[in-house]
C-alpha cells in the first residue's frame, strides 16, 4: 500500500490539495445559503467525492494516450459529467428551458410550425406541462430562479394528460414565442426522448429528463467524432467542448448543444478534407449535406458558416466541374433552406412584434448610427462576453455566480491550448483573411438579430446599445480560430492544461449543487 502511495505523481498530490480547498471554500458557501441537516451535508460530500473520483480517473486516462485518441476519454467524461449535470440541475432551471420544452413537445405532436395570432395565442398543449413548471401557483414571471430540489417531488406527481389541453402563449409561464422560431431539426434529439417517454406513458418531468438525456447523447457522439477527424488543434477544440457553457447546454433542454455540435462537426470535416485532400465519396456528400441542412435550420446568424465548403480543395473531386457543382449547390441549398424557414417561422407569428418592425425601420433609416451602436456595444462589453464565453455568471439563467478567477483561468488555459500545438498543416494567409471576414459577419449578424428581436422589446427603438448578447453566442467563432492559428512548437505540456480544465469542474459542480439544494 505504501509503495502505491509513493508512486503517485507529485502533481496529483497538488491537485488533491486544491480539490480540498474547493471542498471547504464551497462548503462555506453551502452553509451560508440556508439551514441544512446532516443528510444534506453528507450529500454534498458524496457529490464532491464522486466528481473528484471521475476527474482523477479521466486525468490518468488522458496521460496514457496520444492526442489522436483524446476523443475516447473525452467521450466518457462528457457522458458521465453530463449525466451528473442532468441529475444536479432541477427541471426548467436552464435559460428558457420551459419554452424549449413546450416547443419540442409541440413538434412531437406533429406541429412543426408554430402558429400565433395577434393576441399572442400559440398552440394547444397539455395543461400538465404548464402545471409541472408553474407548480401550484399562477406564475406571472419567470420561475427558473426559484426552482430547487425540493420542488421536484411535486413535479414527479404530475401526469401527462394528453387530452387536457390549454392555449399557450397568454403569459410568461406558457409563452414560448422565442423558441417558436427554432426549427424542428434543432430539437431532433430532444424530440426522440419525448416520443420514447410518451410511449412509456411518463409524466412531463420524465419527458423533459429524457429530452435532456438524448440531447447529451447526440452532443457526445457528434463532438467525439468531430475530435477524431479534426486534423489540428485537437486540444483547443476539446477544451472548448468540455467547457461548462457547452456541457450545460448539452445536458439541459436547450437547442444550443445540438447547434454547436453540428457546427463543430462540419468545421472538422472541412479541415479534414483540407488536410488529407482525399476523394469525397457519396457518403461524405450525404454527411456534409445533412450538416449544412442542420446549420441552415439552426440560428440564422450562423448561416455564413456553410460558405466553408469553398475551402474544400479541388483535389477532393474528380474534376473541376464536380468541385464547382458541389460547392455551388451546397451553398444554394443552405441559403434557400435557411431563407425558407426564416420566412415560414416569421410569417406564422403574427404577433412577432410591431416593435421588431419599427427597429428594422430605424436600422435602415439610420444606418450610420446603427454601425456606431454595434461598435459601441462590442467595445463596451467585450470583456464581459469573454468572461462568460466558457464559464462566467450566465449559467443556468444567470443563477450560478462562479468566482471571476475561475472564469478568467478557464479563458487563459483554453487560449494557451490554441497556441500550444506543433502542426504540419499550414493555413495560407489568404484563407486566414477570409475566415476573419466570416467571423466579423457572424458577429454583425448576432448583434443585428438581438437588436431587432430583443432590444426592441426589452429596451427601446433606437437604443444606444444592443442588449441581450451573451458570451455563449460567440462559441462557434472559437472553432473558426482553428483556421487562423498555425503553431510551430509546444511550450506547455498538454496534460497540464487538460488537468487544470478538469480540476475546474470541481468548483463548477459544487456551485451547481449549492445553488439548487
Amino acid at each position: 500500500m505504501l509503495e502505491r502511495v509513493k508512486k503517485i505523481k507529485l502533481r496529483y498530490w497538488i491537485y488533491a490539495f486544491f480539490a480540498l480547498i474547493f471542498f471547504f471554500l464551497f462548503l462555506f458557501d453551502f452553509k451560508s445559503m440556508g439551514d441544512h441537516n446532516l443528510k444534506t451535508y453528507i450529500l454534498y460530500a458524496c457529490v464532491f467525492v464522486f466528481v473528484v473520483s471521475i476527474i482523477f480517473a479521466v486525468m490518468i486516462k488522458f496521460s496514457k494516450i496520444k492526442p489522436d485518441n483524446y476523443y475516447k476519454p473525452y467521450f466518457v467524461f462528457v457522458l458521465i459529467i453530463g449525466l451528473a449535470l442532468i441529475a444536479l440541475s432541477p427541471p426548467f432551471t436552464s435559460s428558457d428551458e420551459q419554452s424549449h420544452f413546450y416547443r419540442a413537445y409541440e413538434i412531437t405532436d406533429g406541429h412543426f410550425v408554430t402558429k400565433a395570432d395577434s393576441e399572442g395565442k400559440l398552440s394547444k398543449l397539455p395543461s400538465s406541462l404548464y402545471k409541472t413548471y408553474a407548480g401550484s401557483e399562477d406564475v406571472k414571471a419567470f420561475r427558473n430562479a426559484s426552482i430547487k430540489y425540493s420542488d421536484i417531488d411535486s413535479m414527479l406527481n404530475v401526469p401527462l394528460e394528453k387530452n387536457d389541453k390549454i392555449v399557450y402563449g397568454r403569459g410568461y409561464a406558457t409563452d414560448y414565442k422565442g423558441a417558436a422560431l427554432y426549427s424542428p431539426l434543432q430539437y431532433l434529439p430532444h424530440s426522440v426522448g419525448i416520443i420514447i417517454g410518451k410511449i412509456l406513458n411518463l409524466g412531463p418531468f420524465f419527458l423533459l429528463m429524457f429530452g435532456r438525456l438524448f440531447n447529451l447523447i447526440a452532443y457526445a457522439f457528434m463532438t467525439a467524432f468531430g475530435l477524431k477527424i479534426l486534423p489540428k488543434n485537437k486540444l483547443f477544440a476539446m477544451l472548448v467542448l468540455l467547457s461548462p457553457v457547452m456541457l450545460i447546454g448539452a445536458s439541459t433542454f436547450s437547442a444550443d448543444g445540438f447547434t454547436y455540435a453540428s457546427i463543430f462537426l462540419f468545421i472538422a470535416y472541412i479541415l479534414k478534407f483540407m488536410n488529407t485532400k482525399e476523394n469525397i465519396t457519396g457518403k461524405n456528400v450525404c454527411v456534409l449535406s445533412a450538416l449544412i441542412l442542420f446549420i441552415s435550420l439552426c440560428k440564422i446568424v450562423y448561416l455564413p458558416i456553410i460558405f466553408l465548403v469553398l475551402l474544400i480543395p479541388r483535389e477532393c473531386f474528380k474534376n473541376n466541374k464536380n468541385s464547382i457543382l458541389f460547392k455551388s449547390l451546397s451553398i444554394a441549398f443552405g441559403l434557400i433552406i435557411g431563407a425558407l424557414w426564416f420566412g415560414i417561422a416569421s410569417s406564422s407569428l403574427e404577433s412577432a412584434s410591431d416593435a421588431s418592425s419599427k427597429q428594422i425601420t430605424f436600422m435602415l433609416t439610420h444606418l450610420i448610427d446603427y454601425v456606431f451602436i454595434t461598435m459601441r456595444t462590442y467595445f463596451e462589453n467585450i470583456t464581459i462576453y469573454a468572461e462568460n464565453l466558457f464559464f462566467g455568471e450566465q449559467l443556468y439563467h444567470s443563477q450560478l455566480k462562479v468566482y471571476s478567477l475561475f472564469s478568467i483561468a478557464y479563458l487563459v488555459i483554453i487560449f494557451m491550448a490554441l497556441f500550444n500545438e506543433k502542426t504540419k498543416m499550414i493555413i495560407t494567409n489568404k484563407i486566414k483573411i477570409w475566415i476573419g471576414i466570416l467571423i466579423f459577419v457572424i458577429m454583425i449578424l448576432i448583434g443585428a438579430a438581438l437588436y431587432v428581436q430583443y432590444t426592441s422589446e426589452w429596451a427601446s427603438i433606437g437604443n444606444l446599445f444592443i442588449t441581450g448578447i451573451q458570451g455563449r453566442y460567440l462559441l462557434p467563432i472559437c472553432f473558426l480560430l482553428i483556421f487562423i492559428v498555425n503553431c510551430k512548437r509546444k511550450f506547455v505540456d498538454d496534460q497540464l492544461l487538460i488537468d487544470l480544465i478538469l480540476l475546474l469542474w470541481i468548483p463548477t459542480v459544487l456551485t451547481i449543487f449549492t445553488q439548487f439544494v
